[in-house]
């Protein structure tokens, strides 16, 4: 019998910042149940771990290398503070790919372009929650900022009410996020009690009681939200990555991210921590060594550094849950299944009837594999102050392999949920 235990500790709404992965779907019902804090959460009282990533980028063996994006921005003044190389690139080929539209270049060409060589490359920010779903499976449930406002507006209310829902006695909740359509940038995000209809016909509150059996699980199943992502990617290496194609930038990142299987140290709550009643202190989770100072400065062409840590972690396919009956939940969890990578798909090159304006050149993103025929830049209008932007209407070096586009094609959107 496991006897394993894990601390737990209680939330403090309002001061946030192994499993498989839960998704949030449009225009439907997503029912979890949110998990206290645990494992290296479980001091701060944080439920909840906010990151941002860059995962369009993967190893040799096809699989993603997320990194932490190292952007940082002062909301108050608008100015970034300390750039990263990829969304530097980015913003780069968003300007070039609006340019080539605004000249007439065909819609589905253009989209095309984007899903392949921005989109995937896209800082994702969530926060990433440990849930039980009604089947009884712990995973991890990734949201977008407006959901998570909504999560812990709810919180607090019933906190208010004498009442932690994401405590040791929990109930299950319903996400939902109401569009129009995919990427509808007025998606409504909502999050509210579940209400389960009983036999009789009532509607009730669905209650999930961590008991000492469900406890046990939580360490070798639950994840410490807190280490989801330990590697350390400096300005310069990211800078490298974006220089680097093909199979060297897979080789390159498979050299970055090699530590991951290294031994690593076993976590310990901090000196002096004593978890609330009715949990158990016995820590279960790793911990990466912590991270170290950027010391060098950042390559040309690159502004102030900033450090972040991360690792990888392959997104699970959500199970379907059953139809409800008189409760949630199943004697014992059902693994969670990787989903299978879709087939790769070749670059379809623009329209042989499609000719753009003379003196500009179609952008050269991450995707690309192809060098378009090289064309002087196009002058700025009269009166036009500003120069181009850097790269505009230069070619890239052609891709030494085709092995990205494999990758870049298995990379999902990055969506607000």
């Amino acid at each position: 019998m496991n006897t394993e235990q894990v601390a737990i500790g209680r939330a403090a709404y309002g001061r946030q910042g192994r499993a498989g992965f839960f998704d949030i779907e449009s225009n439907k019902e997503n029912i979890y149940r949110v998990l206290p804090p645990i494992k290296s959460l479980a001091p701060k009282s944080k439920y909840a771990q906010f990151y941002a990533t860059h995962r369009g980028f993967r190893g040799t063996d096809g699989k993603q290398r997320p990194f932490r994006c190292v952007e940082e921005f002062n909301f108050k003044t608008k100015v970034i503070t300390a750039h990263c190389p990829v969304c530097d690139k980015v913003a780069e080929l968003e300007a070039q790919l609006k340019a080539w539209a605004d000249s007439g270049a065909p819609k589905d060409q253009v989209k095309k372009f984007r899903d392949e060589n921005i989109f995937p490359f896209q800082a994702e920010r969530k926060y990433y929650l440990n849930v039980v779903n009604p089947e009884n499976r712990i995973g991890i449930l990734p949201i977008g900022s407006k959901m998570f406002k909504a999560l812990d507006d709810l919180c607090k209310k019933q906190e208010a009410l004498g009442r932690d829902i994401c405590g040791l006695e929990g109930v299950y909740l319903t996400f939902q996020k109401k569009s129009a359509y995919k990427g509808d940038a007025q998606a409504i995000f909502n999050v509210e009690l579940y209400m389960h209809r009983q036999p009789d016909g009532r509607y009730a509150e669905v209650i999930h009681h961590i008991d000492q059996a469900f406890a046990q699980r939580l360490g070798p199943e639950a994840a410490d939200l807190g280490m989801l992502f330990n590697r350390i990617l400096t300005v310069e290496q990211i800078a490298q990555i974006i220089a680097l194609e093909g199979n060297a930038r897979a080789q390159y990142m498979d050299q970055l991210f090699a530590e991951e299987n290294k031994p690593a140290q076993v976590y310990q709550p901090p000196q002096g921590y004593v978890p609330p009643i009715g949990s158990a202190p016995a820590p279960a989770a790793t911990m990466a060594p912590p991270p170290t100072a950027f010391a060098a400065p950042p390559p040309v062409g690159f502004s102030a550094p900033t450090s972040a840590p991360l690792g990888t972690q392959q997104p699970l396919a959500p199970a379907v849950p059953p139809a409800f009956q008189s409760g949630f939940g199943a004697p014992t969890p059902t693994p969670a299944a990787t989903a299978p990578a879709p087939a790769p798909t070749a670059l379809v090159a623009p329209p042989a009837a499609f000719q753009p304006p003379a003196g500009f050149t179609p952008p050269v993103g991450f995707g690309s594999t192809a060098e378009p025929a090289p064309q002087a830049p196009t002058p700025p209008p009269a009166g036009f102050g500003a120069p181009p932007p850097a790269g505009f209407g230069q070619t890239a070096a052609p891709a030494a392999q085709m092995d990205d586009q494999e990758f870049i094609n298995m990379v999902r959107p990055k969506k607000e949920g």
